[in-house]
This record gives C-alpha cells, structure tokens and sequence, in this order.
C-alpha cells in the first residue's frame, strides 16, 4: 500500500440507476464476456497457447507469467468491431496480453477479485493494487446464494500513478464469477469495461482514464491456476506513450487475487470466532502449545497477564517455533487502513484456507455490511494463560470492560462507562497496556 493509511471516500453523489439502465450494463457485461471467452477458445485451440510474437511484443517474463503489448494498435476496419479493439483504438493504446499459470485454487482467486461494497474494494486493494480510493457506486446484479460470487457493479476507483503526476481515476463496470467454456470445463472470470454517467463527471485535480480489461481463469491441477488476461489501460494523457509499460505491468495483480481470497477466508473467520467468543467467553489457553505440547512459561503479571503468543482463533498457547504469523489488514469504518501482524497455530491455519470460498461468501451474503470493515481500535485477542484478560477496545462504544479469568474460564466481567471519569481513566490505561503488549509481542 505504499505508507497509505486513508482512502479517498467516493466523491459522487448516490448513482441512481432505472432498470432499463442497469439490463443495458448486464447485457455490455454479456458481451464483454462472450467476445473475451472467444479470444480464450482461440488461444486454447487454434494458437495452442503459443503466442505471436511478429504481433506480440514481450515486455516481461515474471514467475511463469508472460506478459505482451500488441506492437500496433489494431483498427476496427474490415469487420474486426470487437470491444477490446474499439477501446484501443478510441484509446490510442496498444492492447497487453497476459498469459500463464500461478499458485492457487480457483475459487480462492474469484474470491479475491470479488467486492461489493467500498470498504470491501479497499480491503482487496491493501493486498492486490495501489490504489488510494475506492467506491462501490451502484450493483447492477446482487450475487445470490446459488452463485455467491458472480456481481455485476458500477465502481469508481483512484490511483498514483507516478510522481509529480495528476491521479487517475476511472468509473468503470465490473463483473465477476464462474462460467463454462465450449467443452463444460468451469473457469472465473473478472471484467472491468468503463462507462461514465452524467453523476460520474471528471473530478478536479484528476485526470480521468479508461481501463477496458477481462481476466480469465482456469484450474490446471491443484494448487495450479492458468491465467489467460487481455486488455486497455489508457491514463487519458499527453504523455500517454511513456505510460503503456507502468500500466500493462498492473496486469501482474491478477497473482495476488489467490492470496487475498486465503486472507478473506481468515479474516471472515476471525469475526465469526470474534462474535461467538463475546457471546460465551473465550477459553484461556493451557501452559502447553496447542500444536506440539511443549509446556510455555508465563509469568501471571508479565507482559500484562497475557500468554508469550496464542492463536487468534483458537485462543490458546503456540510456541514461537509452531505459531504462524501472517500479515492481516483491515478498513475501518473510516475508510482508514490498519496492518497488524497476528499469529495462530498451524491447525487453525489449515482449518481457514480448506474453508470452501463460496461458503464463505453466501454467509456473508447472509449477514448484514462488510465483513472487512470494523469501527478502529478493535482487538480480537481474548485468551490469556493468567488471570487477565482484556477484550473488548472498541474506541467508539460506550464502555470499557476487564475480563477476569480464573482456572481456564471467564469468571466474570468488570465494566466502566466510558462517559464517567473512572471510565475514562480504565479506557486510557487499558489502550496503553495493549499497545505495550502490541510491541513486546512483535
């Protein structure tokens, strides 16, 4: 994310769109699709996945991904009216081709590519892309449970593209899922085609592009996903001639998408653990690790009462040789972003990445706002291997609370308003304590 802490929230007004209006983006997000799957089937069996390169020029060769701009742009004269090309020739920007395979299951880089509010767009952009602001402007298509992750939105985002140089930002139609190809074989698919709207006008300080894109994706055997993706970037500039390289280079954030859909997976499963344990009480870990056994020594007020290291989702005790750190973020309610390193125990690792991604994604449907965003300041750490046990700091509710846990379980809960000078005094200590302990535990 480059050091960004706050993205730009949507800058228009609500886009309301008739349902004459919103057929008319489905059947553009049809045909999209249609032509884009064509260009694949030739790939596959007329080109057998060979490139021309007398059409083709390479620009990089980058874990097994290749990636190509066309050496001139094609017109649309002699019959060839397809979209990708009327966008390159309006554009005056020579089509890119990506093609390869990367590590991942299919469902798990849809997963990744799907987002249907703001603050969802900006959870994936702090893994995939650098973008600086993001908005959902209007859904077209609502995903359903039988098919979770197939949306059709209108999106507004914004990015730096270089320095000294203006923003870009584009309003675009986006749709994503799962489709078929000619012989039945299942394969995702994300389009991204601009359209602008008279409520969508071009806003000061930015210059407005254009991004006409499709990716493609197909599992090739497990934990192995072919990647076949095509399209225009243009940055809407004079100099655009000096911007095809950075640009086609975006092509590469399509690799990300399988590590994102494995975040989301964990993420979504820690504010399930997160709603359930606040409800009941989290059990406080044993003094041995939940993975291999060994006995962990803690001292009752060392470190502020808290284990050396315990999973999140689990709560109990990992030794510093089983635990498993990752990289979590998180968009607050604020639009702002949070980056916290967190560590759980192989099991429970193991327990979120085998999650099916469309499970997950129909229980979201299910429930009500992102399930990436939360109000900042909050904590997901509930277990401790002594009698102390802070949970809940939510800056922005109305009290305070300490856990007290004896013998393995919750035995009661001390809880200040945060309006009375007692409460605001617990509130300040109890935010200094965890931010030591934050920092001792890196």
């Amino acid at each position: 994310m480059g050091g960004k802490t706050r993205f730009v929230m949507n800058p228009f007004a609500p886009l309301e769109l008739s349902p004459g209006d919103k057929a008319q983006l489905q059947q553009t997000a049809n045909t999209f699709l249609t032509q884009s799957l064509h260009s694949y089937e030739i790939y596959l069996k007329v080109d057998e996945r060979q490139v021309d390169e007398n059409r083709w020029k390479p620009l990089k060769v980058k874990d097994n991904m290749r990636l190509y701009i066309e050496r001139e742009i094609r017109t649309t004269t002699d019959g060839n009216h397809s979209m990708m090309n009327e966008a390159s020739e309006q554009a005056g920007t020579p089509v890119a081709l990506l093609e390869g395979k990367m590590q991942g299951s299919l469902e798990d880089v849809v997963f990744g590519t799907v987002a249907t509010t703001s603050e969802d767009m900006c959870f994936n952009a702090t893994y995939v892309d650098t973008l600086s602001g993001a908005a959902v402007l209007c859904t077209v298509a609502e995903p359903t449970l039988e098919e979770p992750l197939n949306t059709v939105t209108m999106k507004w985002q914004e990015l730096d593209l270089m320095l000294h140089s203006n923003k870009r930002d584009f309003v675009f139609l986006e749709a994503t899922g799962f489709t078929h190809l000619a012989n039945g074989e299942r394969i995702g698919y994300k389009l991204m085609y601009s359209i602008g709207f008279p409520q969508t006008p071009e806003l000061p300080s930015r210059v407005r592009g254009s991004v006409n894109v499709f990716f493609l994706y197909r599992q090739e055997h497990d934990q192995c996903v072919e990647v076949y993706a095509s399209g225009v970037v243009a940055h809407g500039s004079s100099v655009e001639s000096f911007l095809v390289a950075p640009s086609a280079m975006k092509f590469y954030t399509c690799t990300k998408y399988a590590h994102c859909g494995e975040m989301k997976k964990l993420t979504w499963l820690m504010h399930r653990r997160f709603a359930t344990d606040k409800q009941r009480g989290a059990p406080i870990g044993e003094g041995n690790c939940v993975n291999c056994g060994i006995p962990i020594s803690s001292k009752i007020f060392g470190r502020f009462g808290r284990s050396r290291d315990s999973c999140k989702l689990c709560h109990r005790l990992v030794c510093g040789t089983c635990r498993v750190k990752k990289r979590l973020n998180f968009v607050t309610l604020e639009m702002t972003f949070e980056e916290r390193k967190t560590s759980f125990c192989p099991v429970c690792i193991k327990e979120a990445f085998e999650i099916d991604s469309q499970d997950a994604a129909r229980a979201q449907i299910m429930s009500t706002g992102s399930q990436y965003a939360y109000h900042s300041g909050t904590d997901y750490s509930f277990a401790s291997s002594s009698g102390v046990l802070f949970t809940e700091r939510f800056w922005h509710d109305v009290q305070v609370s300490i856990v007290l846990g004896v013998g393995g379980l919750m035995a009661g809960t001390i809880t200040w308003p945060v309006g009375t000078r007692l409460g605001r005094v617990v509130a300040e200590l109890v935010v200094v304590l965890v931010a030591l302990d934050s920092a001792l535990g890196e």
